[in-house]
């Protein structure tokens, strides 16, 4: 009988090595984490959204056509007006407010966006503005100063912060605006982007308003 409850451990085993090609040993308790049930209240934004966010960007933001002026085409040498994370990727991230004009809706895609066209800026420099549902970049995350890599058990906990972050963007930023609509149509917005190239920047938005 014993030998028999071997063996079907050791079958188990096996099934999950096929499936997956590697195993996860997991504490008792911990099993709805894995199958991604989540009662952490580290990964609940709308915990902090309104009074740490939304606050901290508004009030830290750079003007985006005076930085890309100042710029001159080398966003790199202004990283004392960005922040670089102190996670794994080392980037450099900017938290940013800006108006404009919409000159382009790209949402037949699920990482949609907008291309604007910045009061104050004649640049070569591509704005575009983030209206997803799917968002690229950890921006926001990785600008906020009170979320710090260490305080989460590992990489997927830390990267699932960042999807909770852009879903709660998209149902409580974007969802209402008819995006399809606003080609010629003048926004405001703050947002936060990363450092990539010279040639663009990706900006995610924490607040949009159309004029």
């Amino acid at each position: 009988m014993k030998r028999n409850k071997w063996i079907i451990a050791l079958s188990i085993l096996l099934c999950v090595f096929s499936l997956t090609g590697c195993a996860k040993i997991v504490k008792i308790g911990e099993e709805e984490a894995l199958i991604g049930g989540n009662e952490n209240a580290k990964l609940d934004v709308a915990a902090f959204w309104d009074e740490q966010a939304v606050p901290e960007i508004e009030e830290t933001a750079v003007e985006l056509a005076e930085l890309l002026n100042d710029a001159g085409g080398d966003l790199a040498g202004q990283e004392d007006r960005g922040r670089v994370t102190n996670g794994a990727s080392g980037s450099l991230n900017f938290a940013v407010h800006a108006e404009g004009e919409v000159v382009e809706v790209v949402n037949d895609i699920k990482a949609g966006y907008l291309t604007v066209k910045l009061d104050g800026y004649e640049g070569e420099t591509a704005i575009n503005v983030q209206v997803g549902p799917v968002f690229k970049k950890s921006s926001v995350r990785d600008y906020l100063s009170f979320i710090n890599v260490n305080d989460y058990s590992d990489q997927i906990e830390f990267a699932q912060l960042s999807q909770n972050i852009t879903a709660y963007i998209y149902e409580n930023v974007i969802a209402d605006t008819d995006i399809g609509s606003l080609a010629g149509k003048r926004i405001e917005f703050y947002g936060c982007f990363t450092y990539e190239n010279n040639d663009k920047v990706l900006i995610t938005p924490i607040t949009f308003a159309v004029k």
